[in-house]
């Protein structure tokens, strides 16, 4: 009768302990720790930004070379839902905001000019006054 006892006794115990881990792991399943000795060892990644980059490189992908310069500048106010992906999204949005497209692309080509225009200055002012361009 005491053997009996002895091994089935904390058996059971074990058991019970068991059980309750297993019920919290159940509980606290996708809940942040609370506090910091229940962190995640090594490096937490930043996975919603890694996903928004990701999603970002499929727009530039999908949508017209174009108009990648004025997606970068816009890329953070375009939402995808479950029905849309961000592709549609901007490019519904470019169809809605021509005027606003066609602003940014020119500063983009303003700002192209200025370092053409520096560029040749300093490649004529090297050369002197004999260089013609044309």
């Amino acid at each position: 009768m005491r053997t009996a006892r002895r091994f089935g006794q904390p058996a059971r115990a074990r058991e019970i302990q068991e059980e309750r881990h297993l019920d919290k792991l159940q509980r606290t399943a996708g809940k942040r720790p609370a506090s910091k000795g229940l962190k995640p060892i090594g490096r937490v990644r930043n996975a919603g930004r890694e996903r928004e980059s990701e999603s970002d490189d499929e727009v530039r992908r999908d949508i017209p070379p174009e108009l990648v310069g004025v997606f970068n500048k816009v890329r953070r106010n375009i939402k995808g839902s479950d029905r849309r992906s961000r592709s549609e999204a901007f490019l519904e949005w470019a169809e809605e905001n021509p005027a606003d497209i066609y602003a940014m692309q020119e500063q983009e080509a303003a700002r192209e000019i200025k370092r053409l225009v520096k560029e040749y200055e300093r490649e004529a002012a090297g050369r002197g006054d004999a260089y013609v361009p044309f």
